[in-house]
């Protein structure tokens, strides 16, 4: 007999990113997605904070499935999110909605799971929240819904604790993924975004330089754009010649940096770097796009070419270039 879920997003493009790895343990624990909430054997709130109005929103949506959860008494409902993760709002919603079966937070989504088994074993509600953000989850599959976007983190939380915004006390401190976390075979495509603070964190880093050579050995797109590039500037191949050698190769000008009145505080100039290195360098005016494509390398010159390397990525992945 199929099982059927139903997801209620609030909130931003991360709880929405969420939502699908939600909808994807719960498929792979053989349920299906359905549109009404009626039809549900396990509904689903995943719910926002930033203002009064969407925790509000919640919990109208949440009461409205009182009588419905006394018609199905083996409907599962499950409310996780920024709201349940704030100090004190899981026992308040708990004391106000006590059908809810099971509460969790922003930092134990990938133990769902694990929650909803516990939760047909016994008869009493499961209120798990962490109180500290977790490790970041890899490996959770998600159920896609908003195509043409994929979403997918960059960073985890926040360290500015800016008075008007909750952020950092309901998803934590500032993580990133580890380099030696991400599996090459789960993706097509590798892509350094620029700003000046990768030319200190990306060049030398050798967990990064181990996922550059994957994803080189298996013949998929790197791409970076403005200093971007900086992660390739020192990735040595299996001979010992640099990755850029000979390569047609872009990035953030030596000239455009001395516009930028940085050419004194970043550890080196990139141009100049590249060139070192044996890269064919090539580049435009200032702030003028510009993007080298040689083979399965895609390389941009600064933000203003940020469009130009999507592009150019788009195009060999439509190609079947790296599948």
């Amino acid at each position: 007999m199929s099982k059927y879920f139903h997801i209620t997003t609030y909130g931003c493009q991360m709880n929405v990113h969420e939502s699908e790895k939600i909808a994807g343990i719960l498929s792979r624990m053989g349920y299906t997605a359905c549109d009404n909430i009626e039809d549900s054997d396990i509904a689903v709130f995943n719910t926002c904070c930033i203002r009064e109005n969407a925790e509000n929103h919640a919990f109208g949506n949440i009461g409205m499935l009182k009588k419905l959860k006394a018609k199905k008494r083996d409907m599962l409902i499950a409310v996780g999110g920024c709201l349940t993760q704030q100090i004190g709002k899981a026992d308040t919603l708990h004391d106000k909605f006590p059908y809810v079966d099971i509460i969790f937070g922003t930092h134990n989504l990938n133990g769902l799971e694990e929650l909803i088994n516990k939760k047909l074993r016994q008869k009493k509600a499961v209120i798990e929240i962490e109180d500290s953000e977790g490790a970041i989850c890899e490996g959770e599959t998600p159920l896609r819904t908003s195509y043409p976007n994929a979403w997918i983190n960059i960073t985890y939380g926040c360290n500015n604790f800016c008075s008007y915004c909750i952020v950092p006390y309901v998803r934590g401190r500032e993580r990133s993924r580890r380099p030696d976390e991400i599996d090459s075979d789960d993706y097509a495509a590798l892509f350094f975004a620029g700003g000046h603070g990768t030319m200190w964190d990306f060049p030398g880093n050798p967990e990064l330089a181990k996922l550059i050579l994957a994803f080189h050995g298996e013949d998929k797109v790197i791409a970076a754009v403005c200093h971007g590039p900086s992660a390739l500037a020192d990735v040595k191949l299996e001979n010992g010649r640099y990755l850029v050698e000979g390569k047609r190769i872009n990035a953030f000008t030596d000239d455009e940096e001395r516009a930028v009145g940085m050419d004194k505080i970043v550890p080196f100039l990139l141009e100049s770097r590249l060139i070192e290195r044996g890269a064919r360098f090539e580049k435009s005016g200032l702030w003028q796009p510009h993007v080298a494509v040689d083979g399965r390398l895609i390389t941009g010159q600064n933000p203003q070419s940020a469009t130009g390397v999507g592009e150019a990525m788009l195009r060999l992945l439509r190609e079947g270039a790296s599948l």
